[in-house]
């Protein structure tokens, strides 16, 4: 049986969204490993103030993304194309952001 803890389930959300580039600046560690025993990351070396502060400002920007194509929808001149293109955007964005949602959830049921 394969188990993936949620720091590696964190990090391959992150590093599949646009907003890789944002959390390496936030300087957040998730330390992950794909298998268990001697190389899987202890809690003792996550802080989770830091994991909780990087998903809560991962969340922000990506609200901020949602506002913004939100704001390109409300034009009174736009093709059907577009529009699906933004309806695909913004479910993507919110997708998102449930995640960090999710994993903030998970981190305090521990």
């Amino acid at each position: 049986m394969f188990v993936t803890t949620p720091t590696a389930m964190l990090e391959r959300a992150l590093k599949s969204s646009r907003l890789f580039e944002m959390f390496e600046k936030l300087h957040v560690d998730f330390p992950a490993s794909a298998s268990m025993g001697r190389d899987m990351a202890d809690d003792d070396e996550i802080d989770p103030a830091k994991v909780r502060s990087g998903l809560f400002a991962l969340i922000t920007a990506r609200l901020e993304d949602a506002h913004e194509i939100a704001v390109k929808g409300q034009a009174t001149k736009i093709s059907v194309q577009d529009i699906g293109d933004l309806v695909v955007d913004l479910r993507s964005a919110l997708d998102e952001t449930t995640i960090h949602i999710d994993a903030i959830k998970l981190m305090n049921n521990r």
